[in-house]
């Protein structure tokens, strides 16, 4: 990101030279107009643009996405802004004018960073997510149990609306089971698959980030500002390879947005969240058919005793008879 035609399109060659896949952006604006509809790895910016300058537009790119991260070009010393562009998360420094060297040395530094950090953040967010893991499966009452993840979800992915829509049995219909944030009325009403954006995620099997801005199509964005909805995530329940719920999360404008990093860890979220409905279903089935056993056990003890009563009667009858018989 660099102001400056001639030095933007030569750190770029550079980077490209060594397999980098790179986009130019000519201001902080456009830097996160390209952030909002893909992602990437690290920023390499200059800190004195005009409009926009570096430190800014990291302050915004955070709003977007807290992991993201960035190398600031400068060609002047200022401690202030060096302890600020820290405390934003940039990876590091490089002087201007800069060697191919010296650029590719401190991109490659850099990015062994971000992906440490990555790595340590994504085992710190699974760790709680085990406990979820043991909660879950110790509910198998399949009611009580769809409000549990309701709330377990809600406090793990701090969403501001959730629901958890399952698919009926013929495949056609999603119907609300539980929801947070959401009128009460909701819960029990059926979408019609091919009509809901939850509907694609079933057909597909794959998440779906929704993020306003410029990549998110019309009519989606009409729908996300009259609910005032920043982000969403629609995950797939996936048990035994089929997709059998899908779990709905949104948050207001404002508030942190939901990014890449957070599908990934919340689609192992919803796997549990899938294995632990199926082992509730599983259980109730279970629990039904003993049900059924015991009944037709007992219906089998009363028929025999009915049989061995007459079986009673026939031989008093026959005793009788040969009474008679013999007289």
């Amino acid at each position: 990101v660099d102001d400056e035609a001639p030095v933007r399109e030569s750190l770029m060659r550079v980077l490209r030279a060594v397999s980098y896949q790179v986009d130019g952006a000519a201001s902080g604006a456009e830097a996160l107009e390209k952030l909002a509809a893909s992602p990437y790895d690290l920023l390499v910016a200059d800190i004195r643009m005009p409009g926009m300058d570096g430190l800014e537009m990291m302050r915004q790119a955070k709003k977007r996405d807290p992991h993201v991260a960035a190398l600031f070009l400068t060609g002047y010393g200022n401690i202030d802004t060096a302890i600020e562009a820290l405390d934003l998360g940039v990876q590091g420094f490089v002087l201007k004018p800069a060697t191919p060297d010296k650029l590719l040395r401190s991109v490659e530094q850099a990015l062994i960073r971000v992906r440490a950090d990555r790595e340590a953040s994504r085992l710190r967010a699974l760790t709680p997510l085990l406990e979820v893991s043991r909660a879950l499966v110790a509910e198998v009452d399949l009611e009580s149990l769809f409000s549990l993840i309701l709330k377990l979800v809600q406090q793990e992915t701090r969403a501001d609306r959730a629901s958890l829509m399952m698919v009926d049995d013929d495949g056609k219909e999603l119907i609300i089971r539980a929801a947070y944030g959401l009128p009460q009325e909701y819960i029990g009403s059926r979408r019609k698959v091919q009509d809901t954006v939850a509907g694609w995620v079933v057909e597909r099997g794959e998440p779906l980030l929704i993020q306003s801005g410029a990549s998110t199509p019309p009519d989606m964005q009409r729908e996300m500002t009259a609910k005032d909805i920043g982000s969403a995530l629609c995950l797939p329940l996936k048990a035994k390879g089929k997709v059998i719920g899908v779990m709905n999360l949104s948050k207001q404008r404002g508030n942190a947005a939901f990014t890449r990093s957070d599908m990934e860890l919340f689609t192992v979220l919803a796997g549990q969240v899938a294995a632990a409905i199926e082992n509730a279903r599983l259980y109730g089935n279970l629990k039904y058919y003993s049900k059924m056993l015991e009944h037709d056990k007992k219906d089998l003890e009363q028929r025999m005793q009915e049989i061995r009563g007459l079986n009673t009667f026939l031989q008093s009858q026959q005793a009788q008879s040969s009474e008679l018989s013999a007289v």
